[in-house]
């Protein structure tokens, strides 16, 4: 079984590939940042059987090809936006070193969550939060994944994963279970420095402690429609 988590940043990439990785007992391996790079992984005898990898690609024809060849499954992790963007904001505060001044979200490092660059990176529907919206709406109506909502993996863990692994390949409650278990929050936080800055609130609606009116209008004005298709409630 090879497994790639392909999902927007900050959607439960993270839980949902060591969930996974747990109750399959797979390899965690990195995947390359391109797409195109992914065939090499089979070369280099990098991603190999029985093995899971999460990176932020989109449902694009190539990357389903690479799919195709590589003879794996795609597991997508949807979440609210307005979490995504409170959650990749205090993301680029703690590891400010994987954004270089070039990556669009750099912006948001150093600066108060209200400050004007980060109304303006909110509102970029290009190139900033926008593109996020955007890859998530696309794999949320995309037919070759299987998808995951962060809130009811969340409030439901073991109803979610039984779903899930029924797509995947059949297992006992019992393997889930453990792997809720392994992958609390708590548990994940104890792995490390960098992990207890990663595994931050590991909530849901965290953002109605940060966001002010000016970053609810900015999305309620620019991306409504892709957040209700999804099944949220836009503020």
């Amino acid at each position: 079984m090879r497994i790639i988590v392909a999902s927007p940043p900050k959607s439960g990439n993270e839980w949902i590939k060591n969930l996974l990785a747990v109750i399959y007992n797979l390899n965690l391996v990195s995947g390359p940042k391109h797409e195109d790079d992914m065939l090499k992984m089979l070369s280099e005898e990098v991603f190999l059987d029985n093995s899971i990898f999460h990176e932020h690609y989109g449902p694009t024809p190539v990357f389903k090809r690479i799919v195709r060849e590589l003879d794996a499954k795609i597991v997508t992790t949807i979440r609210n936006p307005y979490d995504i963007f409170v959650s990749l904001y205090f993301y680029v505060q703690n590891f400010p070193q994987l954004f270089p001044r070039e990556h669009s979200s750099s912006v948001l490092f150093g600066r108060p969550i209200d400050h004007p660059r980060v109304i303006q990176y909110l509102a970029d529907v290009e190139h900033g939060f926008g593109a996020l919206v955007k890859l998530s709406s696309d794999w949320y109506v995309d037919p070759d994944n299987l998808v995951v909502k962060y809130e009811k993996l969340y409030e439901s863990p073991l109803s979610e994963l039984r779903t899930l692994t029924e797509n995947l390949s059949a297992t006992s409650d019992i393997e889930i279970e453990r792997a809720i278990e392994v992958c609390s929050a708590d548990n994940m936080r104890k792995r490390g420095v960098d992990m207890q800055k990663h595994v931050r609130s590991a909530s849901t609606g965290d953002w109605k402690n940060h966001l002010s009116e000016n970053h609810t209008g900015v999305i309620a004005e620019l991306y409504s429609d892709k957040i209700r298709m999804m099944g949220y409630e836009v503020a």
